[in-house]
């Protein structure tokens, strides 16, 4: 089954703190952004293109800033996150159906549809439109008044200029992929006349306001080069759960080089994972904590790192990655009331402020959660499956404030792409072939486990017990199968017990 929706709905009446010191895990005031529910993409690549009053363009500002952009959107929203972008923007007129469509904007400044919004475009016009003209030299950063004008076509952008145009760019693709203005948050200390329940809109917080996020008007562009807050990369990985992701040089890598190492929950060490040894930055998303040592001490980090401390810079030895479902006191993850191990556990317990005061949850891959408003995980109950889009991210009515017991199961989560993207599914204990009809198997390129044991073979077998055949590997924690020999699997078995084959 393919996960489509993050919280499958199931009613019954029956049964931070951004040290690289050792720190609580998601400390209340973690920031994250705004998403606009039901915009998130079912895909996670997504085919860009340029209109042509873009593409064709004589205007030199126009043709200097299009490679600038592409880098710029390529490094930032997809590098940290599970979404990618085809690295290749050609010319609508030649991808008309393109899922994000960038035309040219009068003036300075930008919009943009939010998420899937973009799909009711007719093929041929822009989704996405942006003003490729420099603000003038009396432009102020940050506040929504903010009004910056045309310069003459073909004038040279000064450093101030090109910071403006970057965080239009990173805005507007913020907007294309669900995020609404965080400004236009009610905890927001940004001052603006907008709200996320407008007319015709059902925005959600994230966690608290992000004053450094680059989806709010007061973000001040003019004081360096433009990137995304850790709260902006956590509302990423909020909407489109995805992995770790190690780079080699600070800043997730050069604009023009440094691809990525992703893993998935586990413990990691450079003799299994050489990367580590050459770690400057990593990404890290929501509901993961990450542990790493060098060889003579720890950090705990719940938050993206762009520069790692000398102590930490190419000095990692190891490193554990450990997934956790976070119930909330308030809408949004605001408040935190705790992370949940597996298995059955009641907030008056965990250091919530009373029973049956969450309104709630979060629940990463290889995780699953269900909420009930009886302390024995009975009467009215939520299920939420991690890894997938977060079409609901709040308790509804009847479990809002009424939570009484969660209990957490691990499952395993599988990718057709190595780096923890693409087709996913959340798979229980059990046994899974490619002749019962689980036929995507052959497509699995990652798996993410934590807390089961898995088998994976090359081939099914045929004895009377079944069990696998081929090449087979056994795992209790994230792989890359093709690692050990299996680039198709036909043979999956998930357990909680050690495996025996005879």
């Amino acid at each position: 089954m393919r996960i489509a929706l993050a919280l499958a709905l199931v009613l019954s009446t029956t049964a931070c703190i951004d040290t690289e010191e050792p720190e609580q895990p998601l400390d209340p005031d973690t920031s994250l952004g705004a998403f606009e529910l039901g915009t998130a993409w079912p895909d996670d690549d997504l085919v860009v293109c340029w209109m042509p009053d873009v593409y064709d363009s004589t205007d030199g500002e126009v043709q200097a800033l299009l490679p600038y952009a592409e880098q710029l959107v390529l490094h930032e929203w997809g590098r940290v996150g599970r979404i990618r972008f085809n690295n290749l923007w050609g010319n609508c007129k030649f991808q008309p159906d393109a899922d994000i469509r960038i035309g040219l904007q009068s003036g300075a400044g930008g919009r943009s549809e939010l998420g899937t919004r973009a799909q009711a475009i007719a093929p041929g016009l822009p989704t996405m439109t942006l003003g490729f003209s420099a603000p003038s030299g009396g432009c102020v950063p940050g506040g929504p008044g903010d009004a910056c004008a045309r310069t003459s076509a073909g004038a040279s952008l000064t450093a101030a200029e090109t910071q403006y145009f970057a965080w239009v760019v990173l805005h507007e693709f913020g907007h294309a992929l669900g995020l609404r203005h965080e400004h236009a948050r009610d905890d927001s200390t940004c001052a603006s006349p907008e709200t996320l329940d407008s007319p015709g809109y059902n925005g959600e917080p994230l966690w608290t306001f992000d004053a450094s996020s680059v989806m709010s008007y007061c973000y001040d562009w003019g004081t360096s080069d433009p990137v995304l807050s850790a709260g902006d990369i956590r509302a990423l990985h909020t909407i489109y759960p995805g992995a770790v992701a190690l780079f080699a040089d600070t800043n997730f890598g050069a604009i023009s080089s440094g691809s990525g190492t992703w893993i998935g929950a586990g413990y990691y060490t450079t003799a299994t994972l050489p990367a580590l040894a050459t770690t400057s930055s990593f990404v890290v998303p929501a509901g993961v904590t990450v542990t790493a040592c060098t060889s003579s001490s720890c950090g705990v980090f719940t938050t993206s790192r762009r520069t790692l401390t000398a102590t930490f810079d190419n000095h990692l030895q190891n490193i554990a990655v450990a997934p956790a479902v976070v119930l909330a006191r308030d809408v949004g993850f605001g408040g935190i009331v705790a992370q949940l191990p597996t298995g059955l556990s009641h907030p008056s317990g965990l250091g919530a402020v009373g029973d049956n005061q969450a309104s709630s949850v979060f629940v990463p891959p290889t995780r699953q959660a269900t909420a009930c408003s009886n302390d024995n995980a009975t009467g009215t109950c939520i299920t939420a499956i991690g890894g997938g889009l977060p079409t609901a991210i709040k308790f509804p009515a009847l479990l809002d404030n009424a939570v009484s017991s969660v209990n957490v199961v691990p499952m395993v989560e599988t990718y057709s792409d190595a780096q923890f993207r693409g087709a996913r599914h959340a798979l229980g204990v059990g046994t899974y072939t490619v002749s019962a009809g689980s036929t995507w198997l052959t497509t699995v390129r990652a798996l993410a486990v934590s807390g089961l044991r898995v088998v994976a073979c090359t081939a099914e077998g045929t004895g009377p017990l079944g069990g696998g055949a081929g090449t087979c590997a056994t795992y209790e924690q994230s792989a890359i199968p093709s690692a050990n020999g299996i680039t198709q699997i036909r043979y999956l078995e998930i357990s909680t017990a050690p495996i025996v084959h005879k």
